[in-house]
């Protein structure tokens, strides 16, 4: 009730204070509004509008429409709502109503709105964001960088072809510029663009043209308007059944997009070069990680490395994608029914256009055949860093044997059941002891402070008596980012590494060992003692001497001398 007193005193003031240009026709509250109506008197004419007080008022400021609703100025939003010094971004609650009406008289008397008096563009106090500018564009054409610099490379005066593709939901449809032929001597295609889009949502091919320098774009409302613009410009008409064309100049490149011979809107979003990852993160396009257990974790945490720059992944999991994995998945619905390992790869490809996956959809220490199963420890050993994300003893087993006779990196990782925390360790050859080793050693750890050992949620769908073991998406995406930076410092090999333990238990509620949520708790294993094996040939000279033989016969069957 202060608040309302002040703002009619302060009305009463300015209606004493500007009784030549303004009149209050009076207050009213309507559907749960204050409401003060008004009449300003601009260059002689009499201009009805209404200031309405909002339910965020005073934290919001109240706004001023048109009383009947109409176009009325230049700086009006689509509502109708004046757009005056005063909005979201300038406005403090020590200002008042009387000060948007002051505001709306000098706009409108500046902009000289009443009829047969002077026009004058009133400058904008702020410049929308292409997010507000979008917002009543729903037909758009991403202009990304790698096309921005192939059509500023590009001859100029040329007509050539593209091939176009149509992202669409149930709001907005969004041209792509896949590929580009005849404007330079070798086809372009975009390197941005996923494959999985680029292999379907085929249009018609549209046309490219890149006008003379120096010049503008004019407006181009219709099929007639384009055909004397190109010939204005020196070029041929376009074959009529053409219906999507960009064109490129100096200052813009526009997206025109017929329909009966009328240019529908179509806003060119204008994608913004920038680095915003570490520049050491380049080193991690020429890494290669696999991943065995595409569940929860797994998927978070590829997906997690793939942003991070990692371009080569090993997904390995038989399991099959079904609704109920959704709770706490990096898939979706529209993955359902589909293998893991084949829709991660597909999701990391969409995240990393140039990322490439191998997919293996098999079990690691389960019932197959004992090639592929070599075969699968053979793509694994051949990777920069080996994870398990299955959370399953007899996989850990298998992979920490595949990892050290091929002296690469373990890391693996687990959630809790019920959503406590979880773990994260590594075991990098030549610094940390084995794997098994490590894990005996957190055993052992738990038994001296008199605790079990966690049970983890469990691979491959794994289940309790009493069902599923519980963690929500909140509890598996910490634990998964956790392990991807893990993972980051072990593939750029940082020396010294920023993770002075190599086993974390990471506390996410006062539950187990941990005092309070986010309790991090480090466990060491000292440094690795390892006793230097003599030399092969020293300690085995006859076995060596046999191995040779059998390299030299096989060499010679299969390679017969001429």
């Amino acid at each position: 009730m202060q608040r309302f007193r002040r703002e009619q005193e302060a009305i009463r003031e300015l209606e004493r204070e500007a009784a030549a240009w303004l009149v209050g026709v009076g207050w009213s509250i309507e559907n749960a509004h204050l409401l003060y109506r008004f009449e300003l008197n601009v260059s002689g004419e009499p201009i009805s509008l209404t200031l309405r007080y909002g339910h965020g008022f005073p934290s919001v400021p109240p706004s001023i429409f048109p009383d009947p609703p109409r176009a009325l100025s230049g700086h009006q939003y689509n509502n109708g709502d004046l757009c005056l010094e005063y909005g979201p971004d300038t406005w403090v609650p020590n200002l008042t109503g009387a000060d948007l009406v002051r505001s709306a008289h000098g706009l409108l008397t500046t902009e000289g709105t009443a009829p047969g008096s002077p026009a004058a563009a009133v400058p904008s106090r702020h410049e929308l964001t292409m997010g507000q500018v979008a917002r009543s564009e729903n037909t758009r054409f991403l202009l990304t960088v790698p096309l921005q610099a192939f059509l500023e490379q590009a001859p100029r005066s040329v007509v050539g072809t593209g091939s176009f593709r149509f992202l669409y939901n149930d709001v907005t449809a969004v041209f792509l510029l896949a590929s580009v032929d005849g404007l330079t001597a070798d086809a372009w295609s975009d390197p941005e663009l996923p494959s999985s889009l680029t292999k379907k949502r085929l249009l018609e091919d549209g046309a490219v043209v890149t006008i003379p320098t120096g010049l503008g774009l004019p407006l181009i409302p219709d099929r007639a308007a384009l055909d004397r613009f190109l010939r204005d410009v020196g070029l041929a008409a376009l074959d009529q059944e053409v219906d999507t064309v960009v064109i490129h100049c100096d200052t813009e490149t526009r997206l025109l997009w017929f329909h009966e011979g009328k240019s529908l809107s179509v806003l060119t979003l204008r994608a913004r070069p920038g680095q915003r990852l570490a520049s050491e993160h380049a080193q991690l396009n020429s890494k290669k990680v696999g991943i065995v257990g595409c569940g929860s974790l797994g998927s978070k945490l590829a997906v997690m490395l793939a942003r991070a720059g990692v371009d080569k992944f090993v997904l390995i999991d038989d399991d099959v994608f079904f609704p109920e994995n959704i709770v706490r998945h990096e898939l979706a619905w529209s993955d359902v029914g589909q293998h893991k390992a084949e829709a991660l790869a597909k999701r990391i490809e969409l995240v990393a256009p140039s990322a490439k996956s191998t997919v293996r959809k098999q079990r690691v220490g389960g019932q197959e055949s004992n090639s592929v199963a070599d075969s699968t420890v053979g793509l694994l050993q051949d990777c920069d860093l080996i994870v398990d994300a299955s959370a399953e003893p007899t996989v850990f087993n298998v992979l920490s044997g595949a990892a050290g006779s091929s002296a690469k990196p373990l890391l693996w990782a687990e959630v809790f059941a019920g959503g406590i925390g979880g773990l994260i360790a590594r075991s990098r050859p030549g610094i940390d002891p084995p794997p098994q080793d490590m894990r005996a050693s957190v055993n052992a750890w738990c038994a001296a402070q008199g605790v079990a050992p966690p049970r983890p949620t469990g691979g491959y769908g794994a289940e309790s008596e009493q069902g599923t073991w519980l963690a929500d998406d909140t509890d598996v995406t910490v634990i998964a980012a956790h392990a991807a930076r893990f993972a980051v410092d072990l593939l750029l090999e940082r020396t010294p590494s920023v993770y002075a333990d190599s086993c974390y238990l990471l506390g996410l509620t006062q539950a187990w060992v941990f005092q309070a949520p986010f309790d991090t708790i480090p466990i060491g294993f000292g440094e690795l003692q390892a006793s230097p094996s003599p030399p092969f040939v020293e300690s085995d000279p006859e076995t060596f001497a046999a191995i040779l033989g059998l390299i030299s016969k096989g060499n010679a069957e299969a390679h017969p001398a001429p």
